[in-house]
């Protein structure tokens, strides 16, 4: 039996020989995969040896087909794992690791973000005075400042007086890692000011990058000053990709909606900038008969085209997402300079290599995974359509009008459906309306607001900006209409908890094999892609939660609600925890000065949780301890536990210090802690490394 599954796959490997190298940014993508998953930092050099070795069997086995195939695919998973080493190896971000402050910080400003009255300076060439000095000093900090900074601009060299801080690893444990998001962009601390920022001298000698800053932020100004509010907010966010403009309430009826896609530079915007300049010059030149009818003017539309996405590049701040979408145009546009198929599923591959190689740590944004899946999914459908559409069309006005809306409607519904499982993994929110929202607003955005925002680019020099932006903010107004109205709608989004790495793999993988292959063999991925979906139910909420430095802590309630200690202070870690486990009602376990819950008895020294028929000791007075540790199988303390205790686990506040959040389920067989230094894992990111590393060998409290 096996022999005969064996022979049929090669029969069917064989028949798709064609598509062989679609798998290789697969399988590099895995060897980058593999690498984060790790719990340590592993060396280089066995990255690099791996990678000689398999080369060298591949030139040894190279007569042999099926070894040299699979010696391939091994070679490329290693290269991945290779690239995703050496890339961390290169950044080496000095990163703070306990607060310091108040000090004297100059440094020279890299980027400005203004939202909502506050200003947020990146600052590098850094030089530090006063008492508390970082032991280790970052190189690159971001300040909160709170009073107006209207004269300072990116390249200036500013001086204030800040209180600086670690950057905070993920709240929960296993959720977003913004410290090692940070690490990849150099950023080593965060701050916030207690001085205003005093503007010491301008750029003595700007470079490229603080001039296109400045740019960036003189086309904002001006863009919100032709649009005030959330139209301009939303113009400026789609013109330059400053969203610093955006309110929350817009941010979360666009959410809602499933509209979100259209505040964040992707491939979508870059595509339109693109193709519109694509088509306009190609349409002048076409008036130019000697031009069109001698010399190849599609051609030169593509290498202005290129030149325009790359000005709109570095308009927006040349962001990592922004790159990856303008190296996807970029090789669409070179195919068609070299008369080659523009859109294939092949240059979608070449573009994901070369992402991946240039910044492995992408495979782990949400923007990375939502627009190759996107692509991928869309490629695919599209391939098989034109296969099957390939003869004449009516060509009437009437039968474009409706290909093109069903050209939306399908595009909206295949891209859903494929970044849908992702988007929940990052965002754990389904838009339940957002195939009838997107097709209302992306037509208003490709053939209204786009046009306007290159015209309004163009004619800004002239001052006559002003014209184009009123027709832009009409069409953003409409699409903000549209978010609201769909947003109202009962039951407009489904919060899900975040599926296991594992499903998301298992859908990854089974999304690639119904996309990459041809034959019918192909509906084979529809397995692993239901078996990964399966996993979202199976996701079980944990019944403690506490915070980092045990500030907060939150316990699981009867009927599957949060009793927090709090829902006034810490929202991110609330608004997390909500999230990452299917957005579950949360309250205050204390109200008007009494404690609610069955589950849970209180008094002003502690509490006694109690679950699974197991008690769970709160305690924030040392007072309780010597009863808790007697009748508790797990005992949370937020002072330092002194004295042996009995109870079979102990986390106290050094613990929490030490290994960060933790989430504790309580079973029949025993309790299972997870801890966000365990997520996180030993790598130079980590927060929690050199902390773990000063824990005394003396044994556990609760094991004396």
């Amino acid at each position: 039996m096996l022999l005969t599954v064996v022979r049929w796959t090669m029969d069917r490997l064989t028949e798709e020989r064609d598509r062989w190298g679609l798998w290789l940014p697969a399988l590099f993508a895995t060897g980058i995969a593999v690498y984060f998953a790790l719990p340590f930092e592993p060396d280089p050099a066995y990255g690099l040896m791996a990678a000689a070795v398999v080369a060298g069997g591949a030139v040894a086995l190279r007569r042999i087909g099926t070894v040299l195939v699979m010696t391939l695919a091994g070679f490329s998973a290693v290269l991945g794992f290779t690239a995703a080493t050496l890339h961390t190896a290169a950044r080496d971000t000095v990163m703070l690791e306990r607060r310091s402050g108040p000090l004297t910080i100059e440094g020279t400003v890299v980027r400005r973000d203004d939202k909502a009255g506050v200003t947020r300076l990146r600052l590098d060439n850094l030089a530090f005075s006063g008492r508390r000095l970082p032991r280790v000093a970052p190189g690159t900090v971001r300040i909160t400042v709170r009073t107006a900074m209207d004269a300072v601009a990116p390249g200036d060299r500013v001086r204030l007086r800040a209180v600086l801080l670690p950057v905070p690893g993920p709240v929960v444990p296993d959720s977003f890692d913004f410290r090692r998001h940070a690490y990849f962009q150099g950023l080593g601390a965060l701050g916030f000011a207690v001085s205003p920022a005093t503007r010491l001298a301008g750029p003595d000698d700007m470079s490229f990058r603080q001039l296109v800053d400045r740019v960036r932020q003189a086309v904002t100004h001006r863009v919100r000053a032709a649009l005030p509010g959330q139209t301009g907010g939303v113009a400026a966010a789609l013109i330059t990709g400053d969203r610093g403009g955006i309110s929350e309430e817009t941010y979360d009826a666009v959410r809602a909606s499933g509209l979100a896609h259209l505040l964040a530079i992707s491939g979508l915007h870059m595509g339109l900038v693109a193709g519109i300049v694509l088509f306009a010059v190609r349409a002048i030149l076409a008036l130019i008969e000697p031009l069109a009818l001698t010399y190849p003017i599609k051609k030169w539309a593509a290498g202005l085209s290129i030149i325009a996405a790359l000005f709109y590049l570095l308009l927006t701040g040349a962001t990592v997402p922004t790159q990856r979408a303008f190296l996807m145009v970029g090789i669409v546009l070179l195919a068609i300079l070299v008369d080659r198929t523009a859109i294939s599923m092949r240059s979608v591959a070449v573009a994901a290599v070369l992402v991946l190689a240039w910044s492995p740590v992408s495979l782990l944004s949400a923007s990375f995974q939502l627009s190759f899946a996107a692509v991928i999914a869309l490629v695919a459908v599209y391939e098989r359509i034109s296969r099957r559409m390939s003869g004449s069309r009516d060509s009437s006005t009437g039968a474009k009008l409706l290909r093109y809306a069903g050209g939306i409607m399908l595009t909206t519904l295949v891209a859903g459906l494929a970044t849908a499982p992702f988007a929940v993994s990052h965002f754990n929110r389904f838009a339940v309306y957002g195939l009838l929202a997107n097709l209302i607003a992306v037509p208003i955005v490709g053939l209204w607001i786009m046009p306007a925002a290159i015209l309004a680019l163009i004619l800004m020099p002239l001052s006559l900006h002003w014209v184009p932006l009123a027709a832009m903010g009409w069409g953003v107004d409409i699409v903000l209409g549209v978010a609201d109205a769909v947003a109202a709608w009962p039951g407009s989004t489904v919060t899900l908890p975040s599926p296991p790495m594992a499903g998301l793999a298992a859908v990854a993988f089974g999304g690639l094999w119904l996309c990459l292959w041809r034959r019918r063999w192909r509906w084979l991925g529809a397995i692993p892609v239901i078996t990964g979906l399966a996993t979202i139910p199976l996701q079980t909420s944990p019944h403690v939660v506490v915070g980092e430095q045990a500030k907060f802590m939150a316990v699981l309630g009867a009927q599957g609600g949060w009793w927090a200690s709090s829902v006034r202070t810490h929202r991110f870690t609330r608004e997390t925890l909500q999230r990452r486990y299917g957005s579950l009602p949360l309250v205050a376990w204390r109200q008007n000065g009494q404690f609610l819950g069955q589950r849970l008895r209180c008094d002003r020294l502690g509490c006694i949780y109690r679950a699974q028929g197991q008690n769970v000791a709160l305690a924030w007075d040392p007072r309780v301890l010597g009863e808790d540790c007697g009748m508790a199988v797990l005992v949370i303390s937020t002072e330092p536990v002194k004295h042996p205790c009995s109870a079979p686990r102990v986390i106290d506040r050094f613990d929490i210090w030490r290994e960060g959040a933790h989430a504790v389920w309580l079973r029949p067989d025993g309790l299972k802690v997870r801890t966000t230094s365990e997520s996180v894992g030993n790598r130079p990111w980590s927060l929690y490394r050199t902390r773990t590393a000063q824990r005394q060998t003396s044994p556990k409290r609760g094991d004396q």
